[in-house]
């Protein structure tokens, strides 16, 4: 494997486990708050069903030198993702089959790593949302399996923006161009030791006219590029 390529996996494999971690504490969260809403009698059955039964579990297979990726018993594997198998040559590792509790039987093939310690099971077609993943095969003789759960995307709402008009004296008005009403700026603070020159800002809150711009050091207006609400 390439210096290059073996970065963006080392990046990849962190970012997943970041985004684990970050999961299963929401998961852990939203099962506590249940739980206190419901009563303690109730806190067994109130537990998050996305929760992982254990934090900190190791990628190796046991009795194999293979760490493996999606992390055994994960919960936030790709539809697109392909399976690394790290820690024996790829001629050793034999009788890979994957199978999705939804989809069925996936055919692929082996793609060996450029280093000789290792091989990604490429599947010829994705996996569905939320199925379990199981995975079988041999290395060096020795059978493995694993599983792992296709990730099942949380909605996330967005609201409809509701427009807050500003008092007419919170906007600045022009005779050239009527229809632009940028925020007024106000500046209440100088310093000696600031720069001279035009300054930059993106001016954003609740009223529906915000955007960036530039002003002079006066507060005088010189750019405005106005933008909905929401934008």
């Amino acid at each position: 494997m390439a210096a290059a390529e073996l970065c963006g996996q080392m990046r990849t494999d962190l970012e997943r486990r970041r985004r684990r971690r970050s999961h299963a504490l929401r998961c852990a969260l939203g099962g506590a708050a249940a739980a206190l809403a419901l009563g303690s009698a109730d806190a067994h059955a109130a537990t998050a069903s996305c929760a992982p039964g254990s934090l900190n579990r190791t990628a190796v297979l046991p009795g194999t030198p293979l760490a493996v990726s999606p992390l055994p018993d994960s919960l936030d594997a790709s539809t697109q993702t392909q399976i690394s198998m790290l820690g024996a040559p790829a001629s050793a590792i034999t009788a890979v089959t994957v199978s999705g509790s939804r989809s069925g039987t996936h055919t692929g093939h082996l793609e060996a790593y450029s280093q000789g310690d290792g091989a990604s099971f490429v599947p010829s077609s994705p996996f569905r949302t939320g199925e379990t993943v199981t995975v079988r095969g041999h290395v060096s003789g020795t059978p493995f399996a694993f599983r792992f759960t296709i990730a099942q995307q949380d909605p996330i709402p967005i609201p409809t923006p509701r427009p807050n008009h500003p008092p007419a004296s919170a906007l600045q008005s022009f005779h050239s161009a009527p229809t632009l009403q940028a925020p007024r700026v106000a500046i209440t603070t100088s310093s000696p030791a600031a720069a001279p020159g035009d300054l930059f800002a993106a001016v954003y809150g609740s009223y529906e006219t915000g955007g960036p711009m530039i002003f002079a050091p006066n507060g005088q207006l010189v750019w405005f590029d106005p933008l909905a609400l929401g934008q």
